[in-house]
């Protein structure tokens, strides 16, 4: 007779031997539950977004972007992990940190996988430099962001992730505004378990 021991160890064997079973699963049509927007993308994306106290920041040529940096950076507590993100704060002068010091509210500045456009919301996942924790500890996240990164709804975000990383990340989550909840008493309150502020600079030139 075998033991339970075993039979939990041949079904994790099992689960272990089998293909990666994400691709296998279909994602559902949601044109057949919403009605298109008969905006553009980014003006789509704009409005979900500033629904959920987001901030988008559109930047038109370098010029542009350049003095947004200056503007935004100039006087935070900034902390940023992904090199070309640092080469952008360098070639600004903008002073920045590589490590996360939990005791200093940090501002973090971060890539992102794709935004969708229907939600508002930004995919990220932890193939990005940011990894893990610089995605949930900044009470401000700015998220970096060109225009061919955006697409219309979730199905859309999961078939590019999809194709870009064969073995899929450990980790992909969306972000749908600053963090909140109301729990206690019905009582909304922002940054609960992530970002209290969230703003996307969308890169719209090549």
């Amino acid at each position: 007779m075998t033991s339970s021991k075993e039979n939990i160890l041949q079904k994790i064997r099992k689960g272990k031997a089998q293909a990666n079973l994400w691709n296998n699963v279909s994602e559902p049509n949601t044109d057949d539950f919403f009605a298109k927007s008969e905006h553009s993308l980014i003006d789509t994306f704009k409005i979900a977004l500033e629904k959920i106290n987001g901030e988008l920041l559109t930047v038109n040529s370098l010029e542009e972007l350049q003095a947004l940096i200056g503007d935004l950076f100039s006087k935070t507590n900034l902390v940023c992990f992904d090199s070309q993100l640092q080469e952008m704060l360098n070639r600004n002068k903008i002073s920045f940190s590589d490590t996360i010091d939990k005791s200093s509210n940090p501002t973090g500045f971060i890539t992102c996988e794709y935004l969708v456009a229907r939600l508002g919301s930004v995919l990220t996942s932890s193939a990005l430099a940011s990894g893990r924790e610089l995605n949930i500890f900044p009470e401000h996240q700015v998220v970096f962001a060109k225009k061919e990164q955006l697409v219309y709804d979730i199905k859309d975000a999961i078939e590019k992730i999809k194709i870009k990383y064969p073995q899929l990340p450990s980790m992909i989550s969306f972000a749908t505004g600053p963090s909140r909840t109301a729990d206690i008493e019905k009582t909304l309150i922002l940054g609960a378990h992530g970002p209290k502020k969230l703003t996307i600079i969308y890169q719209n030139f090549d």
